[in-house]
């Protein structure tokens, strides 16, 4: 059961690693168009190190 719950956990850690930077760039894009519409950006991410 565990060896199945870890083999799980890899194939979501590797989905999120590969749609991650298409996030980052949608997010972008959405900052850009709220910012163009005069919205203030309040930028709440946290940076893992």
């Amino acid at each position: 059961m565990k060896i199945m719950n870890l083999e799980i956990a890899i194939e979501v850690e590797d989905e999120v690693q590969n749609t991650a930077p298409e996030l980052l760039a949608l997010l972008a894009e959405m900052e850009e168009c709220a910012a163009s519409r005069g919205y203030e950006i309040h930028d709440q991410r946290i940076d893992e190190d």
